[in-house]
């Protein structure tokens, strides 16, 4: 998580704070996945094929609560 401030001065006024989440990408891949117990993820191929585990390439996972993340494994 990044902070932006604009602490304020005789010229200028202050801000509010602004957060903006950042994420880090790897470019090794990823050899596992955790799901936190998560039984309603499905994991897809590319090609949008369901697949039951991470396979070699690109995986698209979808979370219970509608999140989707695009993992790649190596």
């Amino acid at each position: 998580m990044i902070i932006a401030i604009q602490e304020g001065n005789k010229k200028y006024w202050q801000s509010t704070k602004n957060y903006k989440p950042i994420v880090i990408q790897s470019s090794s891949g990823i050899e596992d996945l955790a799901l936190d117990g998560d039984k309603d993820t499905k994991i897809y191929d590319v090609a949008g094929n369901r697949v039951g585990e991470l396979k070699k390439g690109i995986n698209i996972i979808k979370m219970s609560n509608g999140t989707t993340k695009k993992v790649m494994v190596k």
